[in-house]
């Protein structure tokens, strides 16, 4: 016997739900989900677990993972920031930024000459908020080619006031602008968390509110479905 069966036996009588982090886990460096990925998930829900998706992504590009999948369910995006039900992409919860800390991580950025990026909680349109283009560098014309359709521009006092609560707000940097703005940032009320090399090939700062991540997450999901945290397993970075 196979040592994924073997682990899929001795398992299944006590784990509920497997939550798979994306990039960096479930999707090799490539991108690409291996066909030994594909069938030890297969064999998960075969087994009778659910298995859903945590990530830092937005749905628009999460839909397409889960949907190759085959996956239905709720799905943990944006950090933690909001749980969305696929393939019905209804929102089922979101836990925003208060918009006045998140104006003040902007300022904070424009001061440390790193353009800010807003992800506005409104609904799955999913625009992404920005400044003008004087701050942009070559990590986030990448994320902004990704998805023009969906980009807005507007003065950097205007990105966070006067709005709903955003989900978070994110920087594509070198990893010394961050660490130079991080002692600011620090002193916010709001979470915040960095990676030294992300999807885009640059540093990368998030600020979310305060306690939120995809491991909150996970543990509120658990709450809503009944799910004792005992039998959730965590794959990656949740």
């Amino acid at each position: 016997m196979r040592r994924r069966e073997r682990y899929m036996e001795t398992t299944t009588k006590h784990i509920s739900l497997l939550v798979i982090d994306i990039d960096g886990t479930l999707l090799n460096p490539e991108g690409v989900i291996t066909p030994y990925t594909r069938s030890t998930v297969q064999a998960a829900q075969q087994a009778g677990i659910v298995v859903t998706l945590a990530t830092a992504r937005r749905y628009c590009n999460t839909a397409q993972v889960a949907n190759d999948l085959g996956l239905a369910g709720p799905i943990i995006l944006y950090d933690g920031a909001l749980i969305v039900q696929h393939p019905q992409a209804t929102i089922l919860s979101s836990r925003p930024l208060q918009a006045a800390i998140a104006q003040e991580a902007v300022d904070i950025l424009v001061r440390h000459g790193i353009q800010p990026v807003v992800h506005p909680n409104e609904s799955l349109a999913e625009e992404i908020w920005t400044g003008p283009a004087e701050l942009d560098n070559l990590w986030i014309d990448a994320y902004f080619t990704a998805y023009p359709e969906r980009m807005r521009r507007m003065p950097y006092d205007a990105l966070c006031a006067g709005h709903p609560d955003p989900l978070r707000v994110v920087a594509f940097t070198a990893e010394e602008a961050i660490q130079d703005a991080l002692p600011e940032i620090s002193q916010l009320n709001c979470t915040w968390t960095t990676i030294h090399r992300g999807s885009y090939n640059s540093a990368e700062l998030v600020v979310m509110d305060k306690g939120c991540s995809k491991a909150s997450a996970v543990t509120a999901l658990a709450e809503s479905s009944g799910i004792p945290l005992q039998e959730i397993m965590a794959l990656g970075r949740v």
